[in-house]
């Protein structure tokens, strides 16, 4: 990993450790399983889903995304920076286009990895300082499909960032992608309408892909009884928010070799909109 992103690295711990104590808000036990911090990690309760859904639970959630949004403003210009001169972005010097945006991917993939293992380290960690952690088979799965989902949708909104910004320049492309995520999240406000059956809300919760990265909403579709845990809102599976992502990727990683290959020069001042 180039060493200019290390520092980087000391926001997810640091995020780790300012934010165990958010946990306070959830009036956590003593002594509770990694399962019951996994799944609080999101927007979980194990009562009424119209109960779930308060502006105070979005605000909450939206403070936690905090180091998600930092990871993204900095991984959103990995690509865009090499070829920015007076906010003119230069690509004819490029002799293999494919091959450098592959490499670029690759590194963006491994230190949205890094960084979220290291958040989720230093978040348990700190708050085991305080409480006891029992660990279980289901605290498990939801740590790693945390760490992943989580690296997968900051990866795919680095890119996204990073496409965006090429195109129209680094400030609109960062505000339209956090913008549009924070809109995710306000339609989840509509899942506490009492007036929606559970099905609706269900189906609502599915078609948001912002849902993914609620842990405690989610089931495993295959595996043993033990590992099919309890998601409030149903049908959930963890082996299909990870699918779509990927897909997403997959469509982001095709549309960038397309777009860079037909882009020679983004002449005028994007930052400005000359």
């Amino acid at each position: 990993m180039n060493k200019r992103y290390y520092w980087t690295l000391l926001i997810a711990v640091a995020s780790g450790i300012c934010l165990s104590g958010n946990f306070s808000y959830e009036n956590l036990p003593d002594q509770t399983d990694l399962y019951s911090i996994m799944c609080f990690w999101g927007l979980y309760s194990d009562c009424d889903p119209h109960e779930m859904f308060t502006s105070l639970d979005i605000i909450n959630y939206l403070f936690r995304f905090l180091p998600c949004i930092l990871f993204q403003s900095i991984a959103g210009v990995i690509m865009y920076k090499h070829y920015c001169t007076s906010s003119v972005y230069v690509f004819t010097r490029i002799t293999n286009r494919p091959k450098w945006f592959s490499k670029e991917l690759r590194f963006i993939a491994s230190f949205s990895i890094l960084y979220e293992l290291l958040f989720f380290i230093s978040l348990l960690a700190t708050f085991r300082l305080s409480v006891k952690i029992l660990f279980n088979t289901e605290g498990i799965v939801l740590f790693i499909y945390s760490c992943l989902i989580y690296a997968l949708w900051n990866f795919i909104m680095a890119i996204m960032i990073n496409i965006i910004s090429i195109n129209i320049g680094s400030s609109n492309g960062f505000i339209t992608v956090i913008v549009m995520q924070i809109v995710m999240m306000l339609f989840l406000l509509m899942l506490g309408n009492k007036n929606l059956s559970v099905s609706t809300v269900s189906t609502l919760a599915r078609i948001n892909l912002i849902s993914a990265l609620m842990p405690g909403w989610h089931t495993l579709r295959f595996g043993t009884d033990k590992l099919h845990l309890n998601a409030v809102l149903g049908k959930l599976y963890f082996e299909d928010s990870l699918f779509i992502q990927i897909v997403f990727a997959v469509l982001l990683y095709i549309a960038g070799r397309f777009f860079l290959n037909r882009h020679d020069i983004l002449v005028s001042d994007a930052e400005r909109g000359d």
